[in-house]
């Protein structure tokens, strides 16, 4: 009896209407929208203490460099005052004469160097080397453990232009502590020593060692020691200075594309720059010194940490919520999504012409009713389309033979006049050459009926009309070609250059032109192929132009009537005819007397047969 039960509301279920079932589902969906709604209030919330994260750490960036910036140019300031000095311009002078005095130098130097490894609190010693980084020149009162050409790679000191930061390292005065080198390189010029700001190794490096426990701690100072935030330094490039960010970065470096979208934020709004990753953040701000970027990564509180205690109550009721649209899914899935994807997928058969066997309705809802109405529907169709398709054949061959004789017969006409004129003058050579151009110019023009030819006999067409031209009209018209190489083998519309060319020749160099005459008329062919659905055909002339306004209005114009010049109208009419009107476009511009460029655009999967 069950089972019987069962099957009674299966069938009333089948043959219930689609309305009803709908219903249903709006009623789910209702229930569903009340829950999203509430999970979408605390993600809204969640976003926006995340927003609120990212413009603290902005404001903590803007700080932190403004007094990273301070304390350097104080630096750079006490340098200057205490190595402006006529006596310290001697040493500079003296090491570049001779270096290898270390201790001489070494002894006359101890003043300033003192002086400078106590010009910050953020400078915890000093150092000279030589340009070369074979000599240094260190303070007395701690002994340097690690030797300067141990410690600076010519690379880096190659590098150097002005006052740059370099990587973390160990103190060589103090090796259980870290620093980054502040490296300013010293010229002498005019009698004086200088910062050196071009490439080339200088004559020595003035080497300040900053403290990096005590710099990352200045930092954090400004932001008042927000746990969440991670201060690092980089180079311009993105290699990271600081110590603990090269242990933590993948070969120190931070990712180029990451970099380059921060880079690029940054000049947009000349300020930081701010990006989100997982649940942390990046906030990018270059110094105005030392070559150098600040970076903060921000950790992001969890939704769960906002949340609290309340979070296991929270989960609960997402896990219910899932539950709920899992079945609500599922019911969409089996009463409605899938007797509607078999409908389309029955009309995107017909569509293809491959709709066979028929499929038998399963119902006899709405959804029943459609799927015999389309089977029944199915049948006229196809009748329809055969008749269709036979009617457009026929239609299509007639208007492409058509727009295609009417390019010919004129100029056919002339050219034989102008054979029999040769050979009434008994020209032989001259009546032979224009038998041949003609002979090469019908073969192609004809290509045994085939609406496509390759690109190559395109190109012997045109050139083949223009020596006629030539030879006629007595011109010396200059034919340059170039072609992809990808479309040597490429089948296009026949004699669409011929019409193009014609125009050149006649309204442009002169032979129908009221302007002046070209000295040397020239006319280039260009076939490009910037992807693999589009070809680009390129004519250029450099005779006394057009109107490209002009041109572009007569596209639409209605064709000429048989027995008129159809020209460019009829290259037009042709190609969207053949390809279809959506795939073709025509462009004009013109130069007079130095480029006019008539350039048509093919945007369609490139036929290779006729």
């Amino acid at each position: 009896m069950k089972l019987a039960l069962n099957d009674t509301w299966s069938r009333r279920y089948k043959n219930s209407s689609l309305i009803r079932k709908i219903r249903a589902i709006i009623i789910a969906v209702s229930v569903l929208l009340l829950s999203l709604i509430l999970l979408l209030t605390f993600f809204i919330y969640q976003s926006a203490i995340r927003s609120r994260e990212v413009a603290r750490g902005e404001r903590a960036a803007a700080n932190a460099a403004s007094s990273l910036y301070t304390s350097v140019s104080n630096i750079i300031d006490r340098f200057i005052s205490i190595c402006g000095s006529q006596k310290f311009t001697q040493l500079v002078a003296q090491i570049q004469q001779n270096p290898g005095q270390e201790s001489s130098i070494t002894n006359s130097l101890q003043t300033e160097l003192n002086d400078l490894s106590n010009c910050s609190y953020l400078v915890s010693s000093a150092l000279i080397i030589s340009g070369d980084a074979t000599h240094s020149y260190a303070p007395y009162r701690v002994p340097m453990r690690i030797a300067a050409k141990e410690q600076f790679s010519a690379t880096e000191l190659d590098a150097v232009s002005g006052v740059t930061l370099l990587a973390s390292r160990t103190n060589p005065f103090y090796t259980a502590a870290t620093a980054l080198p502040l490296i300013i390189p010293i010229n002498l010029s005019n009698g004086f020593a200088e910062i050196s700001v071009s490439q080339g190794r200088p004559i020595a490096y003035v080497v300040l060692y900053l403290d990096e426990a005590k710099l990352i701690t200045s930092l954090n100072l400004t932001s008042n020691g927000t746990d969440t935030y991670q201060y690092d330094l980089i180079t311009t490039k993105g290699w990271y200075l600081t110590a603990g960010a090269q242990a933590d970065a993948a070969a120190g470096r931070l990712d180029p594309a990451l970099l380059q979208q921060l880079s690029a934020q940054q000049q947009q709004t000349q300020s930081s720059a701010a990006q989100k990753q997982g649940q942390t953040a990046i906030v990018y701000t270059p110094l105005e010194i030392g070559h150098a970027s600040l970076l903060i990564h921000i950790t992001r509180q969890s939704f769960m940490d906002f949340l609290g205690s309340a979070r296991y109550s929270l989960l609960l009721v997402i896990g219910i919520l899932i539950l709920i649209i899992l079945a609500i899914s599922l019911f969409m899935r089996r009463n409605v999504t899938d007797p509607l994807k078999q409908l389309v997928g029955i009309v995107a058969q017909i569509k293809e012409g491959r709709y066979h066997p028929k499929q038998p309705a399963s119902s006899s809802d709405e959804v029943g009713q459609l799927l015999d109405a389309i089977n029944s529907m199915n049948d006229t169709i196809q009748q329809q389309m055969l008749q269709i398709k036979s009617e457009e054949a026929a239609k299509y061959k007639t208007e492409l033979k058509l727009l295609t004789e009417q390019i010919n017969p004129h100029f056919l006409y002339n050219t034989l006049e102008e054979i029999q004129s040769e050979v009434v003058r008994h020209d032989a050579a001259a009546a032979a050459n224009m038998i041949q151009y003609l002979a090469e110019y019908l073969r192609i023009g004809l290509s045994s009926g085939a609406d496509l030819i390759p690109i190559t006999n395109e190109l012997r067409h045109a050139s083949a009309y223009i020596n006629i031209m030539n030879q006629r009209f007595g011109q010396s018209i200059l034919f340059m070609y170039k072609i992809d190489p990808a479309l040597q083998d490429q089948l296009i519309l026949k004699t669409i250059l011929q019409p193009l060319i014609e125009n050149a020749i006649r309204h442009g160099l002169g032979i129908d032109s009221p302007g002046m005459q070209v000295s040397v008329p020239t006319i280039e062919v260009d076939f490009s192929r910037p992807d693999q659905q589009t070809i680009i055909v390129a004519v250029m002339d450099n005779g006394s132009g057009f109107d490209a306004r002009q041109l572009t209005q007569s596209l639409s114009a209605e064709l000429p009537a048989e027995g008129r010049p159809v020209g460019l109208n009829n290259v037009y009419r042709r190609l969207i005819t053949f390809y279809g009107q959506d795939h073709i476009k025509m462009q004009f511009k013109s130069i007079p007397y130095y480029q006019n460029l008539v350039s048509i655009e093919i945007q369609t999967v490139l036929r290779t047969d006729s």
